[in-house]
């Protein structure tokens, strides 16, 4: 469990705007008078339109479990300043770290494939449905949801596949300047998912990424059978597939940085100290580290104190 090592001793409190939503000098003042009111006591280090920076005194956590809490607490603070991206964090420098981990599905790209290609099987309504109640940690069993799910879409053919991998699936905003910016910083970088190969391995060879670890769908005569090839790759999968490349490279909860958005996403994300919850379904947010939820991806950037200046000068950029 990543709960159990010491806290650091100096946190900082990162506020996050966007090229459309700026930080202006009446933010700055709410965010001091609302957190002072609560007696944290913060001092501004850096302030600019996308960033700004504090340092922040957390006598009051005196553990992770109590330091989530907090976390939780500030953001729900901030939210009275405005739609701003919140992290409280170490500082920290990501060339310091080894592993970039995400999963693929609502996080690195826009889709659910699988509700994708029950469209056009037309079978997307009930897929959704169990989609989502999954997502949510409605359903508990992911491996019987998924099964349930992949043979509803029977028959779905492999030009069907393909329309839906050019035309309908793209990179989540900043997705691409996040892990070209993780491999500068010589991170590995690893797909970790419960979607399907025929998806994950395009997109692997797309952003160039190290390792992946997906569901095999079956395919016969260039239709799909509405079953799995091989292990099936669940919440327990993924976290050991993350611990499997923790151990290949020598990395620790504090140097790998776990990204995700769903209910699945958690064990494995519990294997760090820095788990990012990428527009995250509501249980996904009460248990990371940091969330994402008005940015782009490449707003985990500004986690950082050696790439905080990357996010602004992409932010700067149109992204797709």
């Amino acid at each position: 469990m990543a709960s159990t090592q010491a806290l650091p001793q100096l946190f900082h409190l990162i506020l996050v705007g966007r090229s459309d939503y700026l930080i202006g000098a009446e933010h700055i003042q709410n965010v001091q008078t609302v957190l002072t009111d609560q007696n944290y006591s913060l001092s501004l280090i850096t302030q600019s339109p996308l960033t700004s920076r504090w340092e922040i005194n957390l006598n009051k956590a005196v553990s992770y479990s109590v330091l989530r809490n907090t976390r939780r607490q500030i953001e729900r603070l901030i939210e009275k300043v405005g739609n701003f991206d919140v992290f409280v964090a170490p500082l920290a420098s990501l060339s310091n770290f080894k592993l970039l981990a995400m999963d693929m599905d609502s996080t690195l790209i826009n889709i659910e494939c699988i509700d994708e290609i029950a469209a056009a099987v037309h079978k997307k309504a009930q897929v959704s449905r169990i989609t989502a109640d999954t997502m949510s940690g409605k359903i508990k069993d992911f491996g019987q949801s998924l099964r349930e799910r992949v043979a509803l879409l029977k028959g779905c053919t492999l030009s069907e596949l393909e329309h839906i991998y050019t035309r309908v699936l793209k990179i989540n905003r900043g997705g691409d300047i996040l892990v070209k910016t993780a491999q500068m910083q010589q991170l590995k970088t690893a797909i970790v998912s419960g979607g399907f190969d025929f998806f994950a391995d395009r997109v692997s060879t797309q952003l160039d990424i190290d390792f992946t670890v997906c569901n095999m769908l079956d395919i016969q005569q260039q239709k799909v059978t509405g079953r799995l090839r091989g292990e099936l790759i669940d919440a327990d999968f993924k976290a050991l597939a993350v611990d499997r490349f923790c151990q290949r490279l020598d990395a620790n909860p504090n140097n790998i940085l776990v990204i995700g958005d769903g209910s699945n996403d958690l064990k494995m994300m519990d294997l760090s100290f820095w788990s990012v919850g990428y527009h995250a379904k509501p249980i996904v947010q009460e248990e990371v580290a940091y969330n994402i939820r008005f940015g782009g991806l490449h707003t985990t950037l500004a986690l950082f104190q050696d790439t905080q200046a990357h996010y602004e000068s992409h932010e700067n950029t149109p992204l797709a």
